[in-house]
């Protein structure tokens, strides 16, 4: 069976809920309300049209990062694989819940702007400091240096 990959635009309805499993592994829910704008062909005016609800699912970093970052009401846009998950109510009736399984979550900035963070790598083991001053290609080498030429100081 194939997926469908979506990018849909929306409010998030509530603060995202996360879950830690024994493995470590990280999952983030949330929910989006899409409300497209609908031009009356009358009137030329623009109205709401029909809210459409998503479930939103993030997993590891972007499930951690989604947490932090998001906040009900947030204007976003968001990016992943379409699944549609059915089940029955508590009152025996047939109910479905469309979710997308999130490769890709941000603000949408053509409703506000957002300070972005860069995530802090982990930080890398250094050498033993053996009394040389190495810092690096130079930038102006496109960050090559060739086996016989020396660093840029």
């Amino acid at each position: 069976m194939g997926s469908s990959i979506i990018t849909i635009t929306g409010n998030v309805t509530a603060d995202p809920q996360v879950h830690e499993f024994d493995t470590g592994t990280r999952k983030s829910k949330f929910s989006v309300a899409c409300t497209p704008s609908v031009r009356d062909r009358n009137t030329g005016e623009y109205r709401d049209g029909t809210t459409t609800f998503y479930d939103v699912e993030c997993w590891n970093r972007l499930a951690h990062n989604a947490t932090v970052s998001l906040h009900k009401g947030d204007p976003v846009v968001v990016t992943g694989r379409l699944s549609v998950e059915t089940w029955q109510g508590q009152d025996g009736g047939r109910r479905q819940s469309v979710i997308i399984t999130a490769s890709a979550v941000g603000h949408d900035l053509a409703r506000g702007t957002a300070l972005f963070e860069r995530q802090q790598q982990a930080p890398v083991q250094s050498a033993p400091d053996d009394g040389a001053d190495f810092s690096g290609p130079s930038p102006a080498s496109g960050g090559v240096v060739a086996e016989d030429e020396e660093p840029a100081a």
